[in-house]
């Protein structure tokens, strides 16, 4: 496993543990040598904040004792720890409030990822940090999820200006990303699991077929579960070229509750929608990263196959990538470069390349910023180009 994944700094290492540790609440948490290698903290505390496990890492030094830092960056990782638990309290609230109107109107909506997922994977609500939440609807009800959405106070500064041109958003993105300003709360509403439909071809039915459900305050909120929840979060890392630990560390919590039976299930699932490659590079971050116990089978079954040994160090670069200036906040465009090579990459499909293509062709910013008519579209795709080269010679 060591030839094939590449060495990580010990900050980084530390972060992968924490993120990949047992987070449940009956779990019992030893930490005996986690802390013993030397690391910067300055360094590590940045890293925490990069891969959003803030609430994870200040737990985790807490049940140990603290075993180093200084008190200011002691008081910064408490403090961001507390202040990410507020924002989850915040986050599932609203969900809350989101999942009755929607039921109320007849909608059918799931949670993505967010304070719902903490819950069914680990337990507490607030443990797994989130900058936002998810739902996915059926595209047949995203008239109806809006005017909810705007009702509850969400604006959505990504709607494009006319029918036509949300039709082809819609065509070739996943999600529209909303905003409350007065609880300063971001969502995102998919209508699909992945950006490509040939990435992952999941379809909303089969979604809410095997779908699961957590109950938050009282209102069960339906979430993906089984296969499909394994299959989704890992294309959802993979396609971030597994830039936050705690991706995997989401796979880790779910697959550390398989058996073997199970991972032969994942592994028939995958390869019947062409994802067998990436099913492979999952298996060996799991096991060379995360400390999952994968069968030795699928693990053997898995190092076999050379597109799944490449991929998978290329998700140990991404974990490791700067994708944003220490100091500014700013993006760094070459490694925004490198996660989207990453991800053109991610299967050997001709319909997946073309969907990729036409995905990053339609930003959906652009579509705001340039304020087309309807009749001047195809000038769209003369500016398109043009902005993204700008865009990435002097950042974002």
């Amino acid at each position: 496993m060591a030839e094939i994944l590449p060495a990580r700094s010990p900050e980084l290492d530390l972060c992968v543990r924490i993120a990949c540790v047992d987070w449940r609440t009956s779990a019992t948490r030893n930490w005996a040598g986690v802390f013993d290698r030397p690391v910067d903290w300055r360094r590590f505390r940045w890293l925490a904040h990069r891969h959003q496990i803030r609430p994870m890492v200040a737990l985790a030094l807490k049940e140990s004792g603290w075993p180093g830092g200084s008190a200011a960056i002691r008081d910064d990782i408490e403090g961001a720890g507390q202040t990410r638990t507020l924002a989850a309290m915040g986050q599932l609230e609203m969900l809350c409030r989101v999942r009755r109107a929607a039921a109320a109107a007849g909608v059918r909506m799931m949670a993505l990822k967010g304070g719902a997922l903490s819950m069914q994977l680990y337990g507490p609500p607030c443990i797994r940090e989130s900058f936002d939440s998810d739902i996915l609807v059926s595209q047949d009800d995203l008239g109806a999820i809006d005017r909810i959405l705007t009702r509850e106070g969400f604006l959505s500064p990504l709607r494009p200006h006319s029918e036509r041109q949300a039709r082809l958003v819609e065509s070739f993105h996943k999600d529209r990303r909303y905003y409350h300003p007065g609880r300063r709360l971001w969502l995102d509403c998919h209508w699909r699991v992945t950006a490509s439909r040939h990435l992952l071809p999941l379809s909303f039915d089969e979604a809410w077929q095997s779908r699961d459900e957590v109950a938050v305050g009282g209102v069960a909120i339906p979430v993906l579960s089984g296969i499909p929840l394994m299959l989704y979060l890992g294309c959802h890392g993979s396609w971030h070229k597994w830039t936050r630990v705690k991706w995997l560390g989401d796979m880790a919590a779910l697959a550390s509750r398989m058996g073997p039976a199970e991972f032969s299930g994942l592994r028939r699932g995958a390869e019947a929608v062409g994802l067998g490659d990436l099913l492979g590079s999952w298996l060996i971050l799991l096991a060379g990263m995360a400390g999952v116990a994968v069968p030795g089978a699928e693990l053997a079954w898995a190092m076999s196959r050379p597109r799944s040994r490449r991929l998978a160090a290329g998700g140990v670069d991404g974990a490791a990538l700067r994708t944003i200036d220490e100091v500014t906040g700013a993006d760094l465009p070459m490694a925004r470069t490198r996660v989207t090579l990453y991800a053109m990459g991610l299967k050997r499909d001709w319909r997946y390349l073309a969907d990729f293509l036409l995905h990053a062709a339609h930003r959906q910013e652009d579509w705001r910023k340039f304020n087309l008519p309807d009749a001047a579209i195809p000038l769209y795709y003369i500016l398109r180009p043009v902005v993204w080269a700008c865009r990435r010679l002097i950042g974002s």
